[in-house]
């Protein structure tokens, strides 16, 4: 770990010298150990300090840095780093507890301290809270940070509520979470995109234009604006929900139920009648006693619960017809030749991965995998019926990245998080205006995973045991995803958020999870190789389906 010098002053090493090695050798090393920096397999050709802002005591302030990297392939992304420095006891307590938030040595006029990650001090998250309560604008080098409150934060500070107490939650992903007390929780935003990022562009929607009750309401916002006036958002402060965890939980404890059941009721595989692979026909038919039997009627009941909140969703989103950022619009040609030609896109280049990693999948993976290769022309025609009809629905602002670990089960009911969109797609197109359709299919190839996934992570698997459960797997998945789009229809029946028309609807949900099985692969081979097996299923049960 290389160290670093400076007077009293710690930001001296912002300065000079010190600013060029914090470049070039320090930043840059720390950066590729962080679990939410995305650059680890991109080589860095140069590292940029584009901004720093102090946040707090002056002596000893925390430094938000927005580091800009770029790219040998010339590409550019920017990441949020607080930088602080401690000494004493306190840097033992953060080297211990926080080794991973540890950046470099420092000396400090002949005394050892440590620069880390800012965020795991509990006076600077305390500060930026504060910052939020009082509507604070802070000045940095090029722009200003402005932090405000939302209505939920603001109702809690009139009723003179003392700040609780901070600490950062474990799981840290591609954001990092604080929370304070039980009571709010900040997200801050590690790797922002300039303009609103639109997780909390909808929450404070949904919060204050709208009252939707099933997220965690909006309590704040930390954005960053420079010379150029484009917002940049920071981090979005949040009433903090108390739950069980997440959905993917549940219902992964919930297949894992039906396997025991079907392994010890002893039904053979033929004794289970084979289902129509159409989600809309199954959403128009009872499920049969003995599946209800067999997979729970509480699950059953939940997955069309998260159904009809889905729909409550989609429907708050297109209730503002006079807010521009959110009023429905239609389907144009145009505008569906674009999602085909995206869609077609994704198909060539996912299937050109496949083609050049395939020697890399496991050896029982390999045959399976190899006979999608083929099915581009397939995949393109089930792709393109989506081009070739005129659709009646509207275009409305969607979660954009929805699954089961989108959403959090309280006891009785869920709340949904995480609006920011799929990661992968520039922050411009997480804002555009979709069919709801999209989050449908999202949710429904969630039942998909979870289903097959139990069965791939096991373990000690019997072999023959678990390649009995594969088609038991597909008769959860069609029923639960069945049971979800019978309640999500209840709810926007009349709407124009899906369309009225059948062949309409069937054409556009089809299309839709046949677009995410393919992204699905994509996203396995570039990740989690012995996975790839899940979306190959995905792909052949939607090719096959007529």
């Amino acid at each position: 770990m290389p160290t670093m010098g400076a007077n009293h002053n710690w930001p001296e090493v912002l300065a000079g010298g010190q600013r060029e090695q914090l470049e070039s050798v320090v930043l840059p090393a720390y950066l590729r150990e962080c679990r939410w920096f995305g650059g680890k397999a991109r080589q860095i050709e140069k590292l940029e300090i584009a901004e720093a802002v102090p946040v707090g005591n002056s002596l000893r302030p925390v430094q938000i840095l927005l580091l800009r990297v770029i790219y040998a392939d010339e590409g550019t992304e920017t990441y949020v780093l607080p930088l602080a420095c401690a000494e004493h006891n306190e840097g033992e307590r953060i080297t211990r507890d926080f080794p991973h938030a540890v950046i470099s040595r420092i000396e400090l006029d002949g005394r050892q301290a440590i620069l880390y990650d800012g965020v795991y001090s509990e006076s600077f998250c305390t500060d930026l809270l504060l910052c939020i309560a009082q509507s604070k604008t802070i000045e940095g080098r090029h722009g200003e940070l402005l932090a405000y409150p939302g209505r939920a934060f603001s109702e809690q500070a009139g009723a003179g509520a003392d700040l609780p107490k901070a600490r950062v939650l474990k799981a840290e992903q591609s954001n990092t979470a604080i929370l304070f007390g039980n009571e709010l929780f900040l997200k801050l935003y590690r790797h922002p995109e300039q303009g609103i990022n639109p997780d909390l562009e909808i929450v404070k929607f949904l919060s204050e234009t709208v009252a939707f009750p099933n997220i965690p309401a909006f309590a704040g916002g930390l954005e960053y604006r420079g010379a150029d006036g484009e917002p940049i958002s920071i981090g979005m402060l949040q009433s903090f929900v108390p739950n069980r965890g997440d959905c993917w939980s549940y219902f992964l404890g919930a297949v894992k139920y039906y396997y025991q059941r079907i392994l010890a009721s002893g039904i053979e595989a033929q004794a289970i009648a084979s289902v129509p692979t159409s989600f809309l026909e199954l959403s128009r038919q009872a499920v049969p006693p003995l599946y209800i039997e067999l997979m729970s009627e509480q699950a059953i009941n939940l997955a069309g619960l998260l159904g009809r909140r889905t729909g409550e969703l989609h429907k708050a989103l297109a209730s503002a017809a006079r807010h521009a950022d959110f009023n429905p619009e239609p389907f144009s040609r145009s505008f569906q030749a674009a999602v085909f030609e995206s869609m077609a896109k994704l198909t060539g280049q996912v299937l050109q991965l496949l083609e050049n990693n395939l020697h890399k999948l496991p050896e029982g993976v390999q045959t399976e995998a190899e006979q999608l290769l083929g099915f581009e022309p397939e995949i393109r025609m089930k792709l393109r019926a989506f081009l070739d009809q005129e659709l009646s629905a509207m275009r409305i602002r969607i979660h954009g990245d929805f699954h089961l670990g989108q959403v959090l089960y309280t006891g009785n009911d869920f709340i949904i998080i995480d609006f920011e969109g799929e990661p992968a797609r520039l922050l411009a197109e997480r804002r555009l205006k979709q069919s709801a359709l999209k989050d449908v299919a999202g949710m429904i190839r969630s039942f998909h995973y979870v289903a097959n996934l139990s069965l791939l992570t096991e373990a000690e698997p019997d072999r023959e045991e678990m390649a009995g459960l594969v088609p038991r797997a597909d008769l959860w998945y069609y029923y639960m995803g069945g049971s979800f789009l019978r309640s999500y229809l209840e709810v926007v029946g009349g709407s124009r958020i899906v369309p009225a028309d059948d062949l309409q609807l069937e054409t556009m949900l089809k299309a839709f999870l046949l677009e995410k099985a393919v992204y699905e692969l994509g996203y396995e081979l570039n990740n989690r190789p012995e996975w790839v097996p899940v979306p190959v299923r995905g792909i052949k049960y939607l090719l096959t389906d007529e």
